[in-house]
C-alpha cells in the first residue's frame, strides 16, 4: 500500500505468484477520467446540485464525490472571504478619506479662532447653520439610500428569469429596512409561493398546470416588488431634489452674513458635514467587521456520499432460486 494505490493479493496468487503488471494514471488523464464520468445536476429553483460519479470502485468513487463537495464548500467560502474582504477594504479607504476631512475641517476652524478670537455668530446664525447641517447630512444619507435602490433595480433587470426570485428577496430586505410597510407582506406572499413551488416540484413534472399556475403567483408577486422599488425611488429622487433645493435657500441667508462671520459658518458648516459622514462611514465600517467576524456559510453539504452496497456473490444462484 501506498499513496492512492492498494493493492490486495490473494491466497492463490501468494501461493503461486506469477507476473503482475498494473498502471498508474498521470494526474491528466484521471482528471479526465473523472470529467468523463462525474455528472453535475443543478436545480436553481430548489437551489441545490448533486454530484453522480459512476465507477466500479465503489470506495473511491464515494471519496471523489465528497472530496470535490469539500473542495466546493471550501472555495465558496474563501469567495465570500474575499468579497467581505474587499467591501471592508472600501470601507476601510473611505474611512481613511473621511477621518482625514474631518481633521482638516478641525484644523482650519482652529486656525481660524486662533487668528480672529473675537469673530462669532449670534444665535440667529447658529441656528440658520444647524439648520443646513442637518438638511446636508440628510441629503447625504437620502442619496447613499437612493444609490442602492438603482444599484438593485439594474441589478432585477440584468438578472436572468430564474435569478429574478433571488434578487427580489434582496429588494424586499432592502424595502423593509426602510420601513416600507408592504414590503413585509410581499415577503411572507414571496415566501410561502416559493416553498410552494419547491414542494411542487419534488412531486409534478415541468409544465404541470398547478406548477405553472404557481409561476405566474410569484411572476406578480415579483412585479409588485419592482414597481414598489421604483415608486421607492422616485419619491427618494423628490426627497433629494427638496433637500437640494432647502439647502441652496438657506445658503443664500448666510450670503447677509459680514465677511468674516461667513466665513465662521462656512468653516463650522463644513466640520460638522465632515463629522456626520465620518460617522456613517465608522457604523458601516463596523457592522462590515462584526458581519466578517460572525459570517456562515450560506452552501453546506445536505447528504454526503456513502459507497453504495456491493452486488452479491450469490447473485446468479438467488436468480435461478427465484426462477
Amino acid at each position: 500500500k501506498f499513496q492512492g494505490v492498494n493493492l490486495v493479493f490473494t491466497d492463490k496468487f501468494l501461493k503461486n505468484p506469477y507476473d503482475l503488471i498494473f498502471y498508474v494514471l498521470n494526474k491528466q488523464c484521471a482528471v479526465e477520467y473523472i470529467l468523463t464520468h462525474l455528472k453535475i445536476n443543478h436545480n436553481p429553483h430548489i437551489g441545490n446540485i448533486s454530484i453522480l460519479f459512476e465507477g466500479k470502485d465503489y470506495n473511491l468513487i464515494t471519496q471523489i464525490v465528497n472530496t470535490i463537495g469539500d473542495a466546493f464548500i471550501e472555495k465558496q467560502s474563501v469567495y465570500k472571504k474575499i468579497k467581505t474582504k474587499k467591501i471592508l477594504e472600501a470601507l476601510e479607504s473611505q474611512l481613511a478619506k473621511s477621518k482625514d476631512e474631518l481633521m482638516k475641517s478641525e484644523n482650519k476652524i482652529k486656525n481660524f479662532r486662533l487668528a480672529n478670537p473675537s469673530v462669532g455668530l449670534n444665535e440667529s446664525a447658529q441656528h440658520t447653520i444647524q439648520s443646513l447641517i442637518k438638511l446636508e447630512t440628510n441629503a447625504y444619507s437620502i442619496n447613499n439610500s437612493l444609490k442602492e435602490a438603482q444599484k438593485l433595480q439594474s441589478k432585477y433587470v440584468a438578472a436572468f428569469q430564474e435569478d429574478k426570485e433571488q434578487v427580489a428577496l434582496e429588494i424586499v430586505l432592502f424595502l423593509i429596512a426602510k420601513n416600507i410597510s408592504s414590503a413585509s407582506i410581499f415577503k411572507a406572499d414571496l415566501d410561502r409561493q416559493m416553498n410552494e413551488k419547491r414542494r411542487l416540484q419534488t412531486t409534478l413534472s415541468i409544465g404541470h398546470p398547478s406548477l405553472k399556475q404557481n409561476q405566474e403567483e410569484i411572476d406578480r408577486n415579483l412585479n409588485k416588488i419592482y414597481s414598489s422599488l421604483m415608486l421607492f425611488i422616485k419619491n427618494t429622487e423628490g426627497q433629494v431634489k427638496q433637500r437640494i433645493a432647502g439647502i441652496q435657500s438657506i445658503s443664500e441667508k448666510l450670503k447677509g452674513l459680514p465677511s468674516k462671520e461667513l466665513q465662521l459658518a462656512e468653516l463650522q458648516r463644513a466640520q460638522n458635514i465632515a463629522s456626520g459622514i465620518y460617522s456613517q462611514v465608522l457604523d458601516r465600517y463596523n457592522k462590515a467587521k462584526v458581519a466578517e467576524t460572525v459570517e456562515a456559510a450560506d452552501v453546506f453539504i445536505m447528504e454526503y456520499a456513502i459507497p453504495p452496497i456491493p452486488p452479491s456473490n450469490r447473485t446468479l444462484f438467488l436468480i435461478a432460486l427465484g426462477t
